[in-house]
C-alpha cells in the first residue's frame, strides 16, 4: 500500500522537482513558476540540484514512515517555493531561497554511531513495544511501580535509530564548525533544547527543529560571506 502512495506523490511532485524532466518547450502548457524556471538559466539549475539533493537523501532512508514524512516536506517546500517565487522583490531571492534547501538536503551528512544496526525497521519497533508492554504486564503488583514512567533511550541512541536524522545532525556539525568560536554558547543552548526535543517531539517535530538550525547556520554563513565581500 505504501508502495502505491509512494509513486503517487513521486508522480505528483517530479514536475515540480527536477528542471531538467519538465519540457520547457513553450508549445507545453506550463505553471507560471516553471515558465520562471525555464527562463533562468541559473534558477533552472538550482532548482535541479535541489531536486537531486531531494531524490539521493530519499533514496538513503530506509523506513516508509520517515520516508513518506520526508515526501511531505518536500511537498510542503514546494507550495511554500511557489508563493515565495512569485512574490520575492529583493533581488537574487529566489536563488537564496534554493540554497537553503539545497544545503539542508546536500551533500548527505552522516555521524559516527557505536551501533550495527542503524536504521531500526517500524515493524520491528512495533513488536519489541509490544513484548515490553507485555512483559510489564506479566510483572507482579508490588514491582509495578518500576515501570510508571517509561524507559526513554538517550539522544545518540534516538538520531542514530533514524538515518535522516543522523544527516540533520550531521548537517549541523559541518555547518557550526567553522562558526564555533563565534557561536559556541549559542550552540550549546541549542543542543540542550535539541536533547528536550528528541525526548518529547514526534518526527515531523524533531526534523522542522533541526531544519530552522540548519536555516540559520545558512544564513549566518551568507552573512559571513557578504560581508567579506564588502
Amino acid at each position: 500500500m505504501f508502495n502505491i502512495y509512494l509513486t503517487v506523490l513521486l508522480t505528483f511532485i517530479s514536475t515540480s522537482l527536477f528542471a531538467a524532466s519538465f519540457n520547457c518547450d513553450v508549445s507545453k502548457e506550463l505553471t507560471h513558476i516553471e515558465k520562471m524556471i525555464c527562463s533562468d538559466q541559473q534558477l533552472n539549475k538550482a532548482d535541479e540540484n535541489m531536486s537531486q539533493g531531494f531524490f539521493v537523501l530519499l533514496k538513503k532512508l530506509s523506513d516508509i514512515h520517515t520516508k513518506k514524512m520526508f515526501i511531505e516536506d518536500q511537498r510542503n517546500w514546494l507550495t511554500k517555493r511557489n508563493k515565495e517565487l512569485s512574490t520575492c522583490s529583493v533581488s537574487n531571492c529566489e536563488i537564496q531561497f534554493y540554497k537553503l534547501r539545497t544545503q539542508l538536503l546536500y551533500p548527505i551528512a552522516d555521524i559516527a554511531c557505536d551501533v550495527s544496526e542503524l536504521e531500526i525497521d517500524s515493524e520491528e519497533q512495533v513488536k519489541q513495544t509490544e513484548k515490553t508492554e507485555q512483559n510489564k504486564e506479566n510483572i507482579v503488583k508490588d514491582k509495578k511501580d518500576c515501570f510508571d514512567k517509561p524507559v526513554l533511550k538517550s539522544p545518540s541512541e534516538i538520531i542514530c535509530a533514524n538515518r535522516l536524522l543522523r544527516h540533520a545532525e550531521g548537517k549541523v556539525l559541518e555547518l557550526y564548525t567553522p562558526l564555533k568560536n563565534e557561536l559556541i554558547k549559542d550552540q550549546t543552548e541549542w543542543l540542550k533544547l535539541r536533547d528536550e526535543k528528541l525526548k518529547s517531539c514526534d518526527l515531523v517535530c524533531i526534523w522542522r527543529f533541526y531544519k530552522e538550525r540548519i536555516e540559520f547556520l545558512v544564513r549566518y554563513n551568507f552573512d559571513e560571506y557578504e560581508e567579506l565581500e564588502k
